[in-house]
């Protein structure tokens, strides 16, 4: 025995004495990566090597190779008691199985029914069976035809691994037949949607095809319909096809048959119902009547408006057929359009136009109509025959005239506030109009409420459908604008034109201190008075209380503070104070000295102003 580079096992034997009763070899091999139902070789190759004296070369004869067949984990199979049920009928199901091993087996068994194309209709055993050493047993699920369509279906067995892997299958087929075994049935009709027609209309045909069978079904078939005349010529005829007719179902097919030109009288109308092949299946018949007619009871007519919805002052088309139904010509036909408010009898517009119809003839006329000046809302247009003065009204068209309208809304929110704080501007606009608004060109602006100066502008664009609302939101940022009033505009692009919806004021305010400080006399003899003047003002829209003011006497040269008088006051919005205070220069050496006027605001002390004056020796 060898092994191979590619782990194959090679036997080798040298016989020497080999005589007439011949000589035995045997080997046991082991199988690998069988297959279920596959058919094996049991060696790749297998040959003799003869020798001798006789010849130089060996002689090679080659030995034929038995093979095995791998049968399933179990023997399984699949009977029945017929080949066909009918509907509602039991089905004698029975399923052997052996272990023909002497060791116990376990596997998940599974028995079902399945349609021709391998879909499940029943699942009737799914459980995990144990085999056991040696062992056979029968089993027999229950299954009815029920309703089960008419076709092809089979029982199916199978054991899985417990992985999923199919070891062993069985099937066996049946077919499904109609409850009564004789197929399909087909019971039809038909009809007519009215028993007399006049000349130039139109006779609507209804063909009903009914299944009654219960589980067996049509396919293909095809439905015709033929009138014929007195003289056996047909004047119409038609066919439809009917793919599909279920069991216990039914089948509505309508066919439009034009009696324009056809004479007085009575007609056939005949339908069959034929197989794929060509086979009738189903022949029926009924009668219908045609009458001439005369005066405006001969004509009909269409009329179309384009388009339906109309921007005002753009041109409408009104299209009207007027049309002879008759067998026989009209002569002195009037056509007569005429557009209308609805509810009212005086016409807007109107327009005349003699005809002569051939019989069957049909007139197409083209009007336009002007819509400036109409109030946007709906109109009717109507078209009416005029035969020897008497009038009917043939057909009717509603249009509408649309325009684009917005109104809108703003408000700012504060509309009083601090410089540096923020103003909210909430605003809408609602489109009032008849026609919707596409990438419409919205302005939301800022400018000076005294002067009409532009500061800021937010262009946007919006769609608004009718009916429809655009809301706006925008924060305004104030610590860059200048104390005052200012005026918000909301505005809307239409067609070029901008048009002012709304607008809203606010103001902003914030303080505006300032000051001026006087020491009178310039020059005073130590002891002497000294008038200390500080006018403070606020040229601001915004008071302020309290507002702390402070006058401070410095020596020059030292800076060093000889005296501080403070005050505290309320100041109004453009409001103006003095602070005056009479200074006794008896503790002061002679020198230089400075006055300093401040007051206390945005969380500091802020200088106003400054005035000299010397001290000097009495």
């Amino acid at each position: 025995m060898f092994v191979r580079d590619d782990s194959d096992v090679e036997y080798v034997w040298n016989l020497r004495e080999v005589n007439r009763q011949g000589l035995t070899v045997s080997l046991t091999t082991q199988l690998r990566a069988l297959q279920r139902a596959s058919d094996r070789p049991v060696a790749r190759e297998a040959f003799l090597m003869l020798r001798n004296s006789f010849r130089p070369e060996p002689v090679r004869l080659d030995i034929d190779i038995p093979t095995v067949h791998v049968r399933d984990l179990v023997e399984l199979a699949v009977a029945l008691d017929r080949e066909q049920y009918p509907q509602h009928s039991p089905v004698a199901i029975r399923v052997p199985i052996g272990n023909l091993d002497a060791v116990v087996k376990s596997a998940g068994l599974v028995v079902r029914v399945e349609d021709d194309r391998g879909i499940p209709v029943a699942t009737l055993i799914d459980r995990q069976q144990v085999f056991d050493a040696l062992q056979t047993l029968e089993l027999t699920p229950s299954f009815n035809t029920g309703s089960l369509r008419v076709g092809n279906y089979r029982v199916v067995a199978e054991v899985r691994d417990a992985l999923g892997g199919l070891v062993a299958e069985a099937a066996e087929a049946f077919e499904v037949v109609a409850g009564s075994g004789d197929g399909p049935n087909l019971i039809a009709s038909v009809a007519t949607d009215r028993p007399v027609y006049l000349v130039g209309s139109t006779a609507e045909i209804i063909a009903s095809v009914a299944n009654p069978s219960a589980n067996a079904g049509f396919v293909d078939l095809s439905v015709s319909e033929r009138l014929v005349a007195n003289s056996g010529a047909i004047v119409f005829e038609a066919s439809l096809p009917l793919a599909n007719l279920e069991p216990a179902s039914q089948a509505q097919l309508r066919f439009d048959a034009p009696l324009t030109g056809l004479a007085s009288g009575f007609y056939d109308v005949i339908q069959e119902v034929r197989s794929t092949t060509g086979v009738v299946l189903d022949s029926r018949s009924t009668r219908l009547e045609v009458r001439s007619i005369a005066g405006t009871a001969a004509l009909s007519g269409s009329l179309d408006a384009q388009p339906v919805h109309v921007r005002r002052g753009q041109p409408l088309t009104l299209t009207s057929v007027l049309r002879n139904r008759s067998d026989l010509p009209l002569a002195g036909v009037e056509s007569v359009l005429r557009v209308f408010v609805p509810g009212s009898d005086v016409p807007l517009a109107e327009w005349l136009q003699p005809l002569n119809l051939a019989a069957g003839q049909a007139i197409e006329s083209m009007q336009s109509f002007d819509t400036s000046g109409h109030a946007p809302r709906d109109y009717l247009a109507v078209l009416s025959g005029r035969i020897d003065g008497q009038e009917a009204v043939l057909a009717q068209q509603a249009f509408w005239i649309d325009v684009l309208a917005f109104s809108g809304e703003l408000d700012a929110t504060p509309n009083d506030v601090v410089q540096g704080e923020a103003v909210r501007l909430l605003g809408a606009i609602s489109n009032i109009g008849t026609l919707a608004a596409t990438g419409a060109g919205v302005g939301l602006s800022i400018e000076d409420a005294s002067t009409g100066a532009p500061l800021r502008e937010w262009p946007m664009s919006a769609d608004i459908a009718v009916g429809g609302r655009f809301e706006i939101d925008q924060v305004v940022a104030t610590e860059a604008l200048p104390i005052g009033r200012y005026r918000a505009r909301l505005t809307i692009d239409v067609e070029g034109e901008i048009r002012p919806l709304a607008q809203t004021e606010f103001t902003v305010r914030n303080i505006r201190i300032a000051g001026t400080f006087v020491a009178n006399p310039h020059q005073v003899e130590r002891g002497g008075q000294v008038d200390l003047l500080g006018t403070v003002s606020n040229s601001g829209n915004l008071g302020i209380d309290p507002l702390p003011l402070r006058i401070e006497v410095h020596r020059v040269d030292t800076q060093a503070v000889l005296l501080r008088l403070d005050e505290s006051i309320g100041l109004a919005e453009q409001g103006t104070f003095a602070m005056r205070r009479q200074v006794d220069t008896t503790a002061f050496a002679p020198g230089q000295y400075q006055g300093v006027f401040s007051a206390f605001f945005a969380d500091a002390w802020q200088e106003l102003a400054r005035a000299d004056f010397e001290v000097t020796r009495s």
